[in-house]
This record gives C-alpha cells, sequence and structure tokens, in this order.
C-alpha cells in the first residue's frame, strides 16, 4: 500500500458543485471538489481537496461526518445554538452526521477533509 498525495489534479476533481437557492443564505457558495482517495473500512471514507467562493449555506442534517482543515480563507460554522466557531488557516473543524446550522464561507477557501459515512 502507497502513500497519497492529496492535492488538485485533473483525476481527482470530481465536481463543481452550486446548491439550489433555497439552500444560500447569502452571496454564491460554489464550490469544487477532488478526492484523493475513497475506500471502505466498515464505513465509506473519502479525503480531497475542496475550494469555494464566498456564501453561507443553510444545513439542515449534514450528510456524513467530517474532519476539515483550512489551508487558506475563513469559514464560519454557527451552531443551531447561536454559537459560531471560526476556522482560519491551520486549524481543524469537525462537523458531526446529522449538524444543522448555517456554514459560511468568508472568503475564498480551500480546505483538506476527511469524510466518513457510516450509513
Amino acid at each position: 500500500m502507497n502513500a497519497v498525495l492529496i492535492e488538485e489534479t485533473e483525476d481527482n476533481f470530481i465536481r463543481e458543485s452550486i446548491p439550489p437557492a433555497e439552500l444560500v443564505a447569502e452571496g454564491d457558495p460554489r464550490s469544487k471538489t477532488w478526492v484523493a482517495e475513497s475506500f471502505t473500512s466498515g464505513s465509506s471514507v473519502s479525503t480531497g481537496i475542496w475550494t469555494a467562493e464566498p456564501g453561507t449555506l443553510k444545513v439542515e442534517s449534514y450528510p456524513v461526518d467530517e474532519v476539515f482543515t483550512v489551508l487558506s480563507g475563513k469559514i464560519e460554522v454557527g451552531n443551531e445554538d447561536g454559537s459560531v466557531v471560526h476556522v482560519e488557516p491551520g486549524q481543524s473543524c469537525l462537523l458531526r452526521k446529522g449538524w444543522s446550522g448555517l456554514f459560511r464561507t468568508v472568503e475564498p477557501t480551500r480546505k483538506c477533509f476527511v469524510t466518513i459515512d457510516s450509513k
């Protein structure tokens, strides 16, 4: 088994996402995703790079567990209780499956992520 570099390559690019208008609270939070590796180990696990433009998404139930580290830019995660987690370059955040709130990309952002979908 070899080490895998997590990077933005043409081979790793999987999609550009433009969220539906009803999920956008502000801005134009379109994003791009590169997946360097996916595998199953009792759960479905993916890792890659995600970039996005400024904007805010309303999230009713996050579909997976995710740990991400901001590489550049800024993200604000607004929880249902009104608290806000500010994530800046070099900082990491955990979003649990089922999390609800506002996901705000404050400025053009690049993050490295690992998702786990235990279904």
